[in-house]
């Protein structure tokens, strides 16, 4: 059994998004809070230069989902230690 999973993606300048039907990051956040049944708005957890983190958690499951943005996509965020701060959070 998992308790919880992380990604990192990190910006690549495309130009273009052949898709048919591109996934955007606040849509796949979405997705998730809605799979969670999450309800209520998101809680910022971090917010400092050049980066934040928001915490969807209100979900009938206990189910948590967050995320953490880097607003030019440099390395104003370090993802090992907001991922485990993450995983040593869950119940």
């Amino acid at each position: 059994m998992f308790r919880g999973i992380a990604a990192v993606a990190g910006t690549d300048n495309t130009i273009a998004c052949p898709s048919p039907a591109p996934m955007s990051v606040p849509s796949t956040i979405q997705k998730w809070t809605s799979i969670n049944k999450g309800e209520g708005a998101a809680v910022k957890t971090m917010d400092k230069k050049g980066a934040y983190c928001e915490l969807y958690s209100k979900s009938q499951a206990g189910a948590h989902v967050q995320s953490c943005v880097t607003e030019d996509g440099s390395k104003a965020l370090n993802a090992n230690d907001v991922i485990w701060g993450f995983f040593k959070a869950l119940p």
